[in-house]
């Protein structure tokens, strides 16, 4: 997790000092072919454990469906007043009283390694997007991940 201090998030935009060369950069080099990639903004990780993460991913072979349901269970975990969130957990660690989870927008990317460094299949990644004035409302995935700019290459 990177962040500055608790809650307070790296962040990219208009009125931030943040610039990309501040957060971590990690190389990847021990990926198999079949391994999912799941990179989300704080709202997932904010809402649900990465226990939880894993097993979604674990019943979840298609990327597409992955991202839709880790963003729908983050959405609903996140309106939940008695939920004992990550979130609520560090609120607490950090001598805060916050119980329930957190609402916040909740962006999810998950691909699918492919082998010998191929760019990433436009069909076996997705992304979803929660808006947090939507909260409550279906989910909707781009029907492909040509809706958005990815050009990474992962190597497996």
């Amino acid at each position: 997790e990177q962040q500055h201090y608790f809650n307070c998030p790296f962040q990219l935009g208009l009125g931030s000092g943040d610039q990309p060369p501040d957060g971590d950069y990690y190389i990847v080099d021990d990926l198999a072919p079949t391994d999912l990639i799941i990179a989300a903004t704080d709202g997932l990780w904010d809402n649900m454990y990465e226990e939880d993460v894993t097993t979604l991913a674990q019943n979840h072979a298609d990327p597409t469906q992955l991202a839709a349901q880790l963003a729908i269970a983050a959405s609903i975990r996140a309106q939940d007043p008695r939920y004992r969130s990550p979130f609520a957990v560090q609120a607490q660690q950090n001598g805060l009283r916050h119980t329930g989870g957190k609402l916040d927008d909740i962006s999810v990317v998950a691909a699918q390694a492919v082998p010998g460094g191929s760019v990433l299949d436009r069909e076996k990644g997705a992304i979803a997007d929660v808006d947090p004035d939507l909260m409550g409302s279906s989910v909707s995935a781009p029907e492909s991940v040509e809706d958005v700019d990815l050009q990474h290459k992962f190597n497996a």
